[in-house]
């Protein structure tokens, strides 16, 4: 039955325009930082065990290139395949140290180990969680992109409550974005 509900919502989509990072603010943003994973190439499939339907753990990222004037590093992942206006987040990370250079498999919390993580600060995904959740796309609806976004902020982002993804773009509207990664995988129920 809910495989037939998929189908039905197939052609609504909130769409890759929606994304962050295809703003009208990052036109002018070189996508030069170099966003990888272990788990899947650009483009590819995300294996099940950073979904729901498996261990929900977040997959191993690594960055390079990052410009030596950053200040902070920002992570989300959106499905813009969503049957919404806008992308579902399935993660906010800000205030990453601009020195950093990646995230190892699972080293972010998830539904399966909520535990918090010293030095890393979580907003509140679309699911109204602090955590990674991860693909989740409703069954037959066709396959999801999940874009796994890496911005580098010339300053930092501060705020008064755990921000979610409105917040977090009202929060940068007006802050310069130095460059940005993109790493996208794409999964299918």
């Amino acid at each position: 039955m809910i495989e037939v509900v998929g189908k039905i919502l197939n052609p609504l989509r909130a769409g890759e325009e929606e994304l962050l990072v295809s703003a009208s603010k990052f036109a002018s943003v070189p996508n030069s930082i170099s966003l990888t994973s272990t788990a899947f190439e650009d483009g590819g499939h995300i294996p099940a065990l950073y979904t729901v339907e498996a261990g929900d753990i977040s997959p191993p990222l690594a960055w390079t290139h990052v410009p030596p004037a950053t200040r902070e590093l920002i992570l989300l992942v959106e499905d813009y395949d969503a049957p919404f206006p806008h992308p579902l987040m399935h993660l906010l990370v800000y205030s990453i140290p601009p020195n950093s250079a990646g995230f190892a498999e699972g080293c972010l919390p998830s539904k399966h180990d909520p535990t918090e993580r010293p030095g890393v600060l979580l907003g509140r995904n679309s699911m109204h969680h602090q955590r990674y959740d991860g693909p989740a796309p409703i069954p037959g609806h066709g396959p999801h992109h999940y874009v796994f976004e890496l911005l580098a902020m010339a300053e930092t982002t501060l705020f008064d409550a755990v921000p979610d993804r409105s917040a977090f773009l009202n929060a940068i509207k007006d802050k310069t974005v130095l460059a940005t990664g993109v790493l996208t995988g794409t999964y299918e129920r």
